[in-house]
């Protein structure tokens, strides 16, 4: 009995000292309101954090103060500073992106930006300097003036020296190609006259090409007509005083008829090469005459010989013409 008496008694005290459920349910609600309060201020950061990357303009707010519990023996929870460096992180990732060099910078006033009034001694070194740099650029503008001037008169007196060159009845045809060729790449020139120029220089040249090719075909012909000479046939004595009368005569082979002709011949045609070469004319029925007799030629078969010189006659005096014009309409 002693020893039942002694089991009830110990399960009483034991049920006494065991905390009731709603003690303990309790003591649970007073520890978790303290996290439920730091979720609230978390989610409140972040949705000031979201807004200030929304609206970069806004002035920051300073960071809330937490309630954290602490001990005098314990150092204080580290999850209470995470906020802060996540909100100085994100700070610092904004002022980054704002300054990226394809984004425009964000004005922010401070006292630095702040204009400061300009006293009268500094405006009016400005203005000197400013009169001073006009003063520069006028003068600049002026020397550039007189130096195309100076090129134009340059170039009209070219102009007309080449002009002249060509009006001239002495000048042939390369010459003449050689003067319209520079007159065309003259920049004064409009598109007009340097059109004529240059189909002027294109016909000079093509004109002293084939006179060119025409006076080698006559010393092509020339040189073919050619006679041989005969040695003298009076002997030679041995005395000098009667080689010395021997030497007084000579008497050699006579060419015949054909050889005479093509002698004369050879004549004439060097004749005429000698006057293309001066780009002087031959008579047309002389001309006529001796193109007869080339074309005869079994050497000349392959040959092109102009019936007449009228084409380069005319060629000449237009090229003399336009310069003339030109030069009486002031160019």
């Amino acid at each position: 009995m002693n020893d039942k008496a002694e089991a009830n008694s110990r399960q009483e005290t034991a049920e006494k000292e065991a905390p009731s459920p709603s003690t303990n349910q309790g003591s649970n609600k007073r520890r978790t309101w303290p996290f439920l309060l730091l979720l609230l201020v978390l989610a409140a950061a972040a949705g000031l954090l979201s807004y200030r990357q929304l609206h970069p303009g806004m002035p920051s707010l300073p960071p809330p103060s937490l309630p954290v519990e602490t001990t005098p023996d314990k150092a204080p929870p580290a999850q209470p500073s995470r906020p802060n460096q996540a909100e100085h992180s994100t700070t610092v990732s904004d002022q980054q992106a704002e300054h990226k060099p394809g984004s425009p910078p964000v004005a922010t006033a401070t006292q630095h930006d702040m204009a400061s009034p300009i006293s009268p001694e500094a405006a009016r070194a400005m203005m000197q300097t400013m009169d001073a740099l006009r003063a520069q650029i006028a003068a600049l503008q002026q020397q550039l003036g007189e130096m195309q001037q100076n090129m134009l008169r340059q170039q009209r007196m070219l102009l007309n020296l080449r002009l002249r060159w060509i009006a001239e009845p002495s000048s042939r045809f390369p010459d003449m190609a050689m003067a319209w060729q520079e007159i065309a790449l003259l920049p004064m020139l409009d598109e007009e006259k340097r059109t004529v120029a240059e189909k002027m220089h294109t016909l000079a040249e093509q004109d002293s090409m084939a006179l060119m090719q025409l006076r080698k075909n006559l010393a092509h012909l020339a040189e073919q007509l050619a006679v041989p000479v005969y040695e003298d046939v009076l002997p030679k004595p041995e005395h000098p005083w009667l080689a010395w009368i021997v030497g007084q005569f000579h008497l050699r082979k006579a060419p015949d008829t054909d050889l005479l002709e093509r002698s004369r011949l050879r004549e004439d045609i060097l004749g005429i090469q000698r006057q293309l070469m001066a780009e002087q004319w031959p008579e047309q029925e002389h001309w006529q005459r001796i193109r007869a007799r080339l074309v005869l030629l079994e050497s000349s078969k392959h040959v092109a010989f102009p019936e007449n010189f009228d084409v380069f006659r005319q060629h000449k005096n237009r090229m003399r013409l336009t310069a003339q014009q030109w030069m009486a309409g002031g160019s």
